[in-house]
């Protein structure tokens, strides 16, 4: 297949026109494909996380074909799904590629869009366990999001710094709880997020009873496939602090 990859780029190099139409058209697929499961790869669904990430470099390349189009937003929404992605050990290594595509787009996108961009910016930090670093990150996200009237954002940032606040036994829950409540009914995905979120400080806390309440609203139980870490390390810390059985 590299044999082939090869001889084709030979034969694109030797046509500029047909190279910068076949870029596009690479980009435009890639970007819409990746963009339209943002959800799904929100929501960890493997199927659609285990496709992009077997497709990680045309991914990129894709993006930053975008990036160099001028298609900001384009090249925004396909970033944004991509970093939900970073914690994955295929991924690890090329989030210092993710990393220069954000500070490319930084003040080329839309303001209104901005926040997203800071929010790739935090998960490639987050990888680096630097919790100063994520903080300010998430501080500069939320004043973008709350400058552009962008609650999902102001809430996202949110609840990311105050899962890192709660290591120090800063008391979070009673926002966290808002920040949940107040999802409840809203953008479905990221509702899921932040109630599996606060069902992981609840445990990892033994506040059982708040964990229970979270779970009962549908963070833990809701029929779902399982999203990874974060629900399993929630039910495994509450069954601890209650004495059954891992």
């Amino acid at each position: 297949l590299e044999t082939v990859r090869q001889y084709a780029s030979r034969l694109l190099a030797a046509d500029p026109v047909e190279q910068a139409a076949a870029q596009r058209r690479h980009s435009s697929h890639f970007t819409g494909w990746v963009s339209a499961l943002g959800d799904n790869l929100l929501l960890d669904e493997s199927a659609a996380q285990d496709a992009v990430t077997a497709d990680r470099a045309n991914v990129l390349t894709a993006i930053q074909w975008a990036i160099d189009e001028g298609s900001s937003k384009v090249a925004c929404q396909a970033l944004a799904a991509v970093a939900m992605l970073l914690a994955r050990e295929a991924w690890v290594p090329l989030s210092h590629n993710v990393l220069a595509q954000a500070d490319q787009l930084l003040g080329n996108v839309e303001e209104a869009d901005q926040w997203r961009i800071h929010l790739v910016r935090w998960r490639v930090l987050a990888l680096r366990s630097d919790p100063l670093s994520e903080l300010e990150s998430l501080e500069t996200m939320r004043r973008c999001a709350e400058s552009t009237a962008q609650p999902l954002g102001v809430a996202v940032a949110r609840c990311q710094s105050l899962v890192i606040l709660s290591v120090t036994g800063a008391p979070v829950f009673d926002e966290l709880r808002e920040i949940v409540e107040g999802f409840a009914e809203g953008d479905e995905a990221w509702a899921v997020i932040f109630r599996d979120a606060a069902a992981l400080m609840a445990a990892y806390t033994g506040n059982l009873n708040l964990y229970d309440s979270i779970r009962s609203r549908g963070g833990q139980d809701d029929g779902r496939p399982a999203r990874g870490a974060m629900r399993h390390l929630a039910h495994g810390a509450a069954a601890f602090f209650r004495g059954d059985p891992l």
